[in-house]
């Protein structure tokens, strides 16, 4: 519900060019890709670090 009231609300203003809309509002995601990326980019990060 609350994607609806906020495309309504805000779809037409000039600021917003376009949303994301997702079902995780706490920026977590549960798809079954995330968990596979998850080692490789720890593995990245650890890299890139030193």
């Amino acid at each position: 519900k609350i994607n609806t009231l906020l495309a309504e609300r805000y779809s037409h203003h000039p600021a917003v060019l376009g949303w994301h809309i997702s079902n995780e509002y706490g920026g977590e995601c549960h798809c079954d890709l995330c968990p596979a990326a998850i080692p490789r980019l720890a593995a990245s990060a650890l890299q890139n670090a030193g």
